[in-house]
């Protein structure tokens, strides 16, 4: 497997890590969203109806004693500022989506820089394996010289072994 290989290998791990992560983020806020959305509709579907109990309190000429127009004026502000929290969840909410994304773009910058690094590893332990690969191979022509060598050497020993016995001959016989 090559150094390009591993590369896009472990890029599509991690592309496929931040997509899941990002899927489950993504489902969390839509379920949030929804969830308060649903609130805020209701709110104002309430307070539409609180609106139309008020005005027909006051057209009907406050026919009751004023009080179910009070009690209905504080509910709509009761859910006015239920609408304004929702509100103030929501923007929450988009800044934890913002903060999510950076946190994602850094993880994806992270997974790209350890993967250079593996890539600059893996290349690196490519090379020292090739030059310990070379100084083998050197060591193996060393250990031949040297078994020539000594091959050579004892063959130079016995000659002159050979030879002196051929001089001591040579000495008796003259």
């Amino acid at each position: 497997m090559s150094i390009q290989d591993n590369k896009i290998e472990a890029k599509i791990e991690a592309t496929k890590r931040l997509t899941r992560y990002n899927i489950k983020c993504i489902e969390q806020a839509e379920g949030v969203l929804e969830n308060l959305r649903k609130s805020e509709e209701s709110i104002k579907y309430i307070d539409r109806k609180i609106l139309g109990y008020i005005q027909l309190n006051f057209d009907e000429g406050n026919k009751n004693d004023g009080n179910m127009a009070n009690v209905l004026y504080n509910e709509k502000t009761k859910l006015k500022q239920k609408l304004s929290q929702l509100s103030k969840d929501l923007e929450e909410l988009d800044e934890d989506s913002k903060i999510i994304m950076m946190e994602k773009e850094n993880f994806a910058q992270k997974v790209d820089e350890e993967t250079e690094v593996n890539i600059k590893l893996t290349s690196k332990i490519e090379k020292d394996s090739n030059i310990l690969d070379e100084i083998k191979k050197k060591m193996t022509k060393v250990e031949e010289i040297k078994r020539k060598m000594l091959e050579l050497n004892n063959q130079a020993k016995f000659n002159q072994a050979e030879a002196l016995v051929t001089l001591q001959n040579m000495s008796i016989l003259f």
